[in-house]
């Protein structure tokens, strides 16, 4: 059941990735990107009598690699390679910690898409699928052996076999901001592993699949860019519509600032109304009182 669900979810992801990525056509860009993640492994042993999982600690998975971006403004597609460590620490009843570290080539081909058409910046989604090849290993051991009475070691850490190549599903979601020809892409990353590290062994260790967790920082650069008839337009609406906008507040502050001019002078003239009022009032006052004294 467990093989047909893998087979299930990775034709379907493949379907997606082809059908979307058929309509990338508009935007080109290349980059660099660099990761911060944690990685670990999901065992499983003795699934005939208690289908257990091994108790185990993430190590740091720190990457850097170039990535590949096509986009048709929603939807295109995502290739990257970068090389990113992958392991584990087992932890042992009586304290003693076993370490597995392997750098490891990923290449992941992922459906992009942008929930912003028209605006320099907007929410991504990236999914898909990888595959990844172990080049190199280090184990560390600690000087002291795990307690047989406490604990069994399903995992020969002293002359390991296992299965240097991976593939298996990525997905995340992410922040995209333009500026100019330059792109700026943050996300967060899940990667789930659908190859067994170790073949599998019913009595033994049953599933070995590496998990991934990574926040990453992707620096692009736009060498093709070109945008639709229709989207131009609506481009040149927008423009329109905010020069419109734009006029329209100054004018408003323009009519605000003539509206208060106007009052001002009105209150002037009111001013020297009252002024020259007066002064007509006294000199009719001065004029009846000389002609009383006459």
């Amino acid at each position: 059941m467990y093989r047909i669900y893998k087979l299930v979810f990775l034709i379907l992801t493949v379907v997606f990735c082809c059908n979307n990525s058929a309509f990338a056509q508009k935007r080109a860009s290349i980059g660099l990107s660099y990761d911060v993640g944690v990685s670990t492994y999901f065992f499983v042993y003795d699934i005939n009598i208690n289908n257990d999982i091994i108790g185990n600690n993430f190590i740091r998975s720190d990457g850097i690699g170039l990535v590949f971006t096509y986009t048709d403004n929603l939807v295109g597609v995502q290739i990257g390679a970068k090389r990113i460590p992958k392991g584990w620490v087992e932890r042992f009843k009586n304290g003693v910690s076993h370490t597995f570290k392997m750098d490891c080539i990923e290449v992941p081909i992922m459906t992009h898409m942008r929930f912003s058409r028209l605006r320099k910046s907007g929410l991504i989604l990236n999914y898909g699928l990888f595959v990844s090849k172990a080049f190199d290993h280090k184990i560390t051991l600690d000087s002291i052996m795990p307690d047989p009475t406490l604990d069994t070691l399903y995992i020969n850490y002293e002359n390991p076999v296992f299965n240097e190549f991976d593939y298996g599903i990525k997905a995340g979601i992410g922040y995209e901001i333009e500026f100019g020809k330059h792109n700026l892409q943050l996300q967060l990353m899940y990667t789930q592993g659908m190859r067994d590290l170790f073949e599998p062994d019913r009595v033994k260790l049953y599933r070995s699949l590496s998990q991934t967790i990574t926040a990453s920082v992707i620096y692009k650069f736009s060498f093709y860019k070109k945008m639709n008839e229709k989207d131009l337009r609506k481009l040149a609406a927008l423009a329109l519509q905010k020069k419109q906008k734009k006029d329209k507040k100054q004018k408003a502050k323009s009519d605000r600032k003539q509206k208060k001019a106007d009052k001002k002078e009105a209150k002037k003239i009111r001013k020297q109304e009252r002024k020259e009022k007066k002064e007509k009032k006294e000199k009719n006052q001065e004029k009846t009182k000389n002609s009383e004294e006459k």
